[in-house]
């Protein structure tokens, strides 16, 4: 595989490295190497990799083989839809792999092959929650959808995973039954991921081929070891069968390696709060050197909203969120650093307005978020000023007392307004909130925001339990004061909000992915140590 041809293969991932030979045939030389079975690093990593996350996690009994001696390609397999000769379908292989499974750090890929040279192949990085199990399932999904554009009606899939054969052939009619739950009673895990395979294989029909790619067949060809290698009429291996194994399981190891031997390191663009900018030496410039120097060789943007230190900071109070991220995005759209994606920090009113970004620009890839006194329900209260500007936090203050929904100029042009949420008066917020009612889906429910924030691998909401900046600081957990008085607190789980997953982060905490940590502090004082522990060593590195 050229350089160039890699490079497309891996497009959305975190800093991929290549591999480079002087020849062609050193290249596949090493390809060789590393499907012959040899003790080669990285492939002894990725089938650990495949291995550590098995199908008895679902909770339901594997599916009983019976494959006699003498059955052929004709009588082997599962079918979804209406069954078909082998004849009459068309061959695809798939798989996936994830690299560090069921650890931090995970990385998966997804691979299918349609055949040599063939423009509709794939490999790249699985978006989402990054396990094997998933990206077998989203494989599929992939080949599925291609054969649907291309105009194939009856297709035979070929996969390593008896997990995904067994879910989507048997598994799947007893979780809708009970309400897509397990036989034991526990959530199906994988219930998403399923149900989008289910809905692409309609006006489908699919044949199921259990494969193995290191299959091994005896010296007289009639004793097939592993019992899922295709066997014709005379109990061999078809010449043509086996060579499409081959050749899949080259271009699935060597896609799956341009990705796993991806650089670890990913670039991390911070955006400061009120009253502070990109580069004060301080507090932004300080936090930027924290990161570097925990994380030799990371790349990190802190976000300037303007031409000047002065004017980012300005911008702070008086630009329009709405055009913030609109420059924000493009600002990430044309740094080629973070072309692979990246990992995000935002701090007070700066992790609202990424949320914003991962919501509305999901490219580049966003991987965590990380919210730093965040206020995602928005604010009723200012009652003190941070950073350096009094004299403009203080205009500021006397403009939102005044009426953040009373004045147009208020509303549009003072940020803080933006997010100002008046728990007496819901419907007014509702009506005249031109950012945050919007990207809590309070106006109108945008199934993109809810898709785009569920691609991230982690979403953590930090709270200042002293903090004695913003009104409720329960906000900085999606809390927020019971409509019709400011005194009690509902918290996320009663909220619209997430009774009725309008953002997606009751499933990001059902899958593990939504962390809600504390600082025992008042707002954004925090100490280096708990900065590295808490964030730098659990989401940035």
């Amino acid at each position: 595989m050229y350089t160039p041809e890699c490079q497309e293969q891996t497009v959305g991932f975190k800093g991929p490295v290549f591999k480079k030979f002087e020849t062609e045939e050193m290249a596949w030389d090493f390809v060789n190497n590393i499907t012959s079975g040899s003790k080669d690093q990285e492939k002894d990593k990725l089938k650990r990799s495949k291995s550590d996350e098995t199908p008895t996690g679902s909770g339901e009994p594997p599916l009983k083989k019976s494959k006699s001696a003498g059955s052929t390609a004709e009588t082997d397999g599962a079918f979804t839809g209406t069954p078909f000769l082998d004849k009459e379908g068309t061959p695809v292989y798939t798989d996936g792999a994830s690299f560090r499974n069921g650890q931090a750090g995970a990385v998966a890929g997804i691979g299918v092959f349609w055949g040599e040279d063939n423009p509709n192949n794939v490999s790249k990085p699985l978006e989402g929650r990054q396990t094997n199990n998933r990206a077998e399932i989203h494989a599929a999904v992939v080949a599925v959808e291609q054969a649907k554009k291309i105009g194939i009606k009856n297709l035979i899939l070929h996969t390593d995973s008896n997990f995904l054969i067994n879910g989507i052939t048997s598994w799947i009619k007893g979780w809708k039954k009970r309400g897509w739950k397990l036989s034991s009673g526990g959530p199906v895990v994988n219930r998403e991921d399923f149900e989008e395979l289910d809905k692409s294989l309609e006006g489908m029909n699919v044949k199921w081929k259990s494969e193995y790619w290191d299959c091994v067949v005896d010296a007289d060809g009639d004793d097939d070891v592993d019992g899922d290698c295709a066997a014709d009429d005379k109990g061999t291996v078809s010449h043509d069968h086996k060579m499409a194994q081959q050749q899949t399981a080259v271009f699935l190891i060597v896609a799956l390696y341009c990705i796993v031997t991806a650089s670890q390191t990913v670039p991390v663009v911070l955006w400061h709060g009120m009253g502070d900018s990109c580069c004060n030496p301080l507090s932004m410039g300080s936090i930027k050197d924290l990161i570097e120097k925990q994380i030799p060789g990371v790349y990190v943007h802190s976000l300037e909203i303007g031409s000047s230190i002065v004017e980012d900071m300005e911008n702070g109070f008086l630009m329009n969120v709405n055009d913030q991220v609109d420059v924000v995005c493009k600002q990430l759209n044309n740094d080629t650093k973070l072309a692979s994606g990246y990992n995000s920090v935002g701090f007070s009113q700066g992790g609202q307005f990424l949320r914003a970004v991962a919501q509305r620009c999901p490219s580049p890839p966003m991987f965590n978020l990380i919210s730093v006194g965040g206020q995602h329900q928005g604010v009723y209260g200012f009652p003190r000023c941070p950073g350096d500007n009094i004299t403009l936090c203080n205009f500021v203050r006397e403009m939102l007392n005044y009426g953040a929904y009373t004045s147009v100029y208020v509303f549009v042009s003072l940020v803080q307004a933006e997010y100002w949420h008046d728990p007496l008066n819901e419907e007014e917020y509702v009506q005249k909130s031109i950012f945050l009612a919007d990207i809590n889906q309070e106006k109108v429910v945008n199934p993109s925001y809810r898709e785009n924030l569920l691609k991230l691998k982690n979403l953590a909401l930090v709270m200042f339990l002293q903090d004695t900046m913003v009104d409720p600081k329960e906000s900085e957990w999606f809390g927020f004061y019971v409509p019709g008085q400011a005194k009690e607190i509902m918290p996320l789980t009663q909220t619209k909000l997430w009774l009725e997953d309008r953002l997606g982060l009751q499933k990001l905490n059902d899958t593990g992915r939504l962390h809600f940590l504390s600082s025992d502090s008042d707002h954004l004082r925090f100490t280096d140590t708990w900065f590295i522990d808490n964030v730098i060593n659990k989401f940035l590195k």
